[in-house]
Protein backbone atom coordinates (compact mmCIF):
# COMPACT_ATOMS: atom_id res chain seq x y z
CA UNK A 1 0.00 0.00 0.00
CA UNK A 2 2.81 2.50 0.84
CA UNK A 3 4.31 1.92 -2.76
CA UNK A 4 0.93 2.73 -3.92
CA UNK A 5 0.98 5.86 -2.54
CA UNK A 6 4.18 6.83 -3.12
CA UNK A 7 3.78 5.87 -7.29
CA UNK A 8 0.66 7.90 -6.64
CA UNK A 9 2.24 10.57 -5.05
CA UNK A 10 5.52 10.82 -7.95
CA UNK A 11 2.69 10.68 -11.00
CA UNK A 12 0.94 13.47 -9.84
CA UNK A 13 4.33 15.15 -8.98
CA UNK A 14 5.16 14.77 -12.45
CA UNK A 15 1.62 15.69 -14.23
CA UNK A 16 1.69 18.93 -12.05
CA UNK A 17 5.18 20.11 -13.11
CA UNK A 18 3.90 18.83 -16.82
CA UNK A 19 0.79 21.10 -16.96
CA UNK A 20 2.28 24.39 -14.98
CA UNK A 21 4.85 23.94 -17.16
CA UNK A 22 2.96 24.43 -20.45
CA UNK A 23 2.89 27.47 -22.34
CA UNK A 24 -0.38 29.53 -22.83
CA UNK A 25 -1.46 28.80 -26.14
CA UNK A 26 -1.03 24.50 -25.53
CA UNK A 27 -4.24 23.20 -26.26
CA UNK A 28 -6.89 22.12 -23.42
CA UNK A 29 -9.62 19.31 -24.09
CA UNK A 30 -12.14 19.03 -20.89
CA UNK A 31 -14.83 16.15 -21.67
CA UNK A 32 -17.53 15.92 -19.02
CA UNK A 33 -18.46 11.77 -19.30
CA UNK A 34 -20.76 8.94 -18.52
CA UNK A 35 -19.59 5.37 -18.61
CA UNK A 36 -20.83 1.75 -18.73
CA UNK A 37 -18.17 -0.68 -17.03
CA UNK A 38 -17.71 -4.60 -17.20
CA UNK A 39 -15.65 -6.04 -14.51
CA UNK A 40 -14.22 -9.67 -14.50
CA UNK A 41 -12.62 -10.72 -11.19
CA UNK A 42 -10.03 -13.38 -11.73
CA UNK A 43 -9.08 -15.68 -8.17
CA UNK A 44 -5.30 -17.20 -8.09
CA UNK A 45 -5.84 -20.33 -7.52
CA UNK A 46 -9.06 -20.59 -9.16
CA UNK A 47 -11.80 -21.51 -6.65
CA UNK A 48 -14.51 -24.26 -8.70
CA UNK A 49 -17.18 -23.47 -5.55
CA UNK A 50 -16.45 -19.76 -6.30
CA UNK A 51 -18.23 -18.91 -9.57
CA UNK A 52 -17.40 -15.43 -10.59
CA UNK A 53 -18.65 -13.52 -14.23
CA UNK A 54 -18.74 -10.45 -15.21
CA UNK A 55 -20.57 -7.68 -13.56
CA UNK A 56 -21.56 -4.30 -15.17
CA UNK A 57 -22.23 -0.41 -13.51
CA UNK A 58 -22.59 2.82 -14.46
CA UNK A 59 -20.23 6.11 -13.55
CA UNK A 60 -18.55 8.98 -15.03
CA UNK A 61 -16.58 12.17 -13.82
CA UNK A 62 -14.80 14.44 -16.50
CA UNK A 63 -11.26 14.84 -17.96
CA UNK A 64 -8.87 17.11 -19.04
CA UNK A 65 -6.56 16.88 -21.57
CA UNK A 66 -3.25 18.85 -22.07
CA UNK A 67 -1.41 19.40 -25.52
CA UNK A 68 2.05 19.05 -25.32
CA UNK A 69 3.21 18.33 -29.27
CA UNK A 70 0.75 18.45 -32.38
CA UNK A 71 0.20 14.86 -31.74
CA UNK A 72 0.89 14.47 -28.35
CA UNK A 73 -1.13 15.37 -24.68
CA UNK A 74 -1.30 14.21 -21.23
CA UNK A 75 -4.58 13.21 -19.93
CA UNK A 76 -6.16 13.23 -16.45
CA UNK A 77 -9.27 13.79 -14.77
CA UNK A 78 -11.41 12.03 -11.59
CA UNK A 79 -13.96 9.27 -12.82
CA UNK A 80 -16.39 7.67 -10.28
CA UNK A 81 -16.04 4.07 -11.07
CA UNK A 82 -18.06 1.65 -9.45
CA UNK A 83 -16.54 -2.35 -9.82
CA UNK A 84 -19.40 -4.78 -9.20
CA UNK A 85 -18.54 -8.57 -9.21
CA UNK A 86 -20.93 -11.13 -9.67
CA UNK A 87 -20.47 -13.76 -7.43
CA UNK A 88 -21.78 -16.95 -6.71
CA UNK A 89 -25.01 -19.22 -8.60
CA UNK A 90 -28.87 -19.54 -8.32
CA UNK A 91 -30.32 -19.30 -5.24
CA UNK A 92 -27.48 -17.99 -3.91
CA UNK A 93 -25.70 -15.50 -5.98
CA UNK A 94 -25.03 -11.98 -5.79
CA UNK A 95 -23.13 -8.73 -7.47
CA UNK A 96 -20.71 -7.03 -4.94
CA UNK A 97 -19.99 -3.19 -5.80
CA UNK A 98 -16.53 -1.76 -4.81
CA UNK A 99 -16.68 2.05 -5.68
CA UNK A 100 -13.79 4.02 -6.40
CA UNK A 101 -12.76 7.52 -7.41
CA UNK A 102 -10.46 7.17 -10.36
CA UNK A 103 -7.92 9.20 -11.17
CA UNK A 104 -6.08 8.30 -14.79
CA UNK A 105 -2.87 9.83 -15.99
CA UNK A 106 -2.51 8.62 -19.58
CA UNK A 107 -0.35 9.22 -22.48
CA UNK A 108 -2.44 9.94 -25.61
CA UNK A 109 -1.34 9.87 -29.82
CA UNK A 110 -3.45 10.97 -32.17
CA UNK A 111 -3.22 8.95 -35.31
CA UNK A 112 -5.90 10.64 -36.98
CA UNK A 113 -7.58 13.89 -36.80
CA UNK A 114 -10.42 12.53 -34.62
CA UNK A 115 -8.90 9.52 -33.57
CA UNK A 116 -6.16 8.63 -31.18
CA UNK A 117 -4.37 5.72 -28.64
CA UNK A 118 -3.31 6.32 -25.12
CA UNK A 119 -1.81 4.12 -22.28
CA UNK A 120 -1.09 4.96 -18.62
CA UNK A 121 -2.04 4.58 -15.63
CA UNK A 122 -5.30 4.35 -13.60
CA UNK A 123 -5.38 4.67 -9.83
CA UNK A 124 -8.79 4.13 -8.11
CA UNK A 125 -9.35 5.88 -4.23
CA UNK A 126 -12.16 4.10 -2.37
CA UNK A 127 -15.03 5.24 -1.86
CA UNK A 128 -16.57 3.08 0.78
CA UNK A 129 -16.80 -0.23 1.73
CA UNK A 130 -18.20 -3.44 -0.11
CA UNK A 131 -21.53 -3.93 -0.65
CA UNK A 132 -23.81 -7.16 -1.82
CA UNK A 133 -27.34 -6.69 -2.97
CA UNK A 134 -28.37 -9.64 -1.91
CA UNK A 135 -28.36 -10.64 2.37
CA UNK A 136 -27.59 -14.23 1.54
CA UNK A 137 -24.07 -13.69 0.35
CA UNK A 138 -23.13 -11.14 3.02
CA UNK A 139 -19.60 -9.81 2.43
CA UNK A 140 -17.55 -7.41 5.10
CA UNK A 141 -14.43 -6.48 3.42
CA UNK A 142 -13.03 -3.82 3.61
CA UNK A 143 -12.23 -2.44 -0.27
CA UNK A 144 -8.49 -1.37 -1.28
CA UNK A 145 -7.20 1.33 -3.23
CA UNK A 146 -7.04 -0.21 -6.95
CA UNK A 147 -4.32 0.68 -9.36
CA UNK A 148 -4.80 -0.29 -13.20
CA UNK A 149 -3.01 0.10 -16.53
CA UNK A 150 -4.79 1.37 -18.96
CA UNK A 151 -4.79 1.36 -22.53
CA UNK A 152 -7.54 3.80 -24.59
CA UNK A 153 -8.41 4.59 -28.46
CA UNK A 154 -10.93 7.39 -28.35
CA UNK A 155 -12.89 8.74 -31.26
CA UNK A 156 -13.59 12.78 -31.37
CA UNK A 157 -15.90 13.82 -33.45
CA UNK A 158 -16.67 17.77 -33.72
CA UNK A 159 -19.56 19.12 -33.98
CA UNK A 160 -18.66 22.78 -33.84
CA UNK A 161 -15.23 24.46 -34.22
CA UNK A 162 -14.64 24.42 -30.27
CA UNK A 163 -16.67 21.18 -29.37
CA UNK A 164 -17.49 17.58 -29.86
CA UNK A 165 -18.64 14.97 -28.37
CA UNK A 166 -16.11 11.91 -27.17
CA UNK A 167 -16.57 8.16 -27.58
CA UNK A 168 -13.28 6.16 -25.50
CA UNK A 169 -13.07 2.53 -25.24
CA UNK A 170 -10.35 1.03 -22.29
CA UNK A 171 -9.30 -1.81 -20.95
CA UNK A 172 -7.90 -1.42 -17.02
CA UNK A 173 -5.88 -4.19 -15.90
CA UNK A 174 -5.94 -4.37 -12.48
CA UNK A 175 -2.52 -5.11 -10.32
CA UNK A 176 -3.49 -4.35 -6.91
CA UNK A 177 -4.30 -7.78 -5.04
CA UNK A 178 -8.26 -7.10 -3.44
CA UNK A 179 -7.90 -10.71 -1.63
CA UNK A 180 -7.78 -10.29 2.18
CA UNK A 181 -6.83 -14.40 2.33
CA UNK A 182 -3.63 -15.51 2.30
CA UNK A 183 -2.40 -17.57 -0.32
CA UNK A 184 -4.79 -16.18 -2.82
CA UNK A 185 -4.65 -13.42 -5.05
CA UNK A 186 -8.35 -11.53 -6.26
CA UNK A 187 -7.48 -8.79 -8.96
CA UNK A 188 -9.85 -7.13 -10.93
CA UNK A 189 -9.83 -6.06 -15.32
CA UNK A 190 -11.82 -3.93 -16.74
CA UNK A 191 -13.80 -2.66 -20.06
CA UNK A 192 -14.57 1.11 -19.97
CA UNK A 193 -17.06 2.74 -22.41
CA UNK A 194 -16.81 6.09 -22.12
CA UNK A 195 -18.90 9.10 -24.17
CA UNK A 196 -19.84 12.37 -23.58
CA UNK A 197 -19.34 16.08 -24.83
CA UNK A 198 -15.77 17.75 -25.59
CA UNK A 199 -14.53 20.85 -24.83
CA UNK A 200 -11.84 22.51 -26.59
CA UNK A 201 -10.39 25.46 -24.60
Amino acid sequence: MKSMKSLSLVVFAALAAVVFAQPAQAMVNVSAVGSFNITTTHLDPSNPLLITSAGNGFGGGALVSFGLMPAFELETGALYTPFVSHFGAAPIEANLTQKYIVIPVVARFTLLPIISVGAGISYGVKSGDLTSDNSAFPFTGTAKNNLSLTGSVALRLPLAPMFGFLVDARYNLGLTDQSGTAGTTQKFNQIQILAGLNFKL
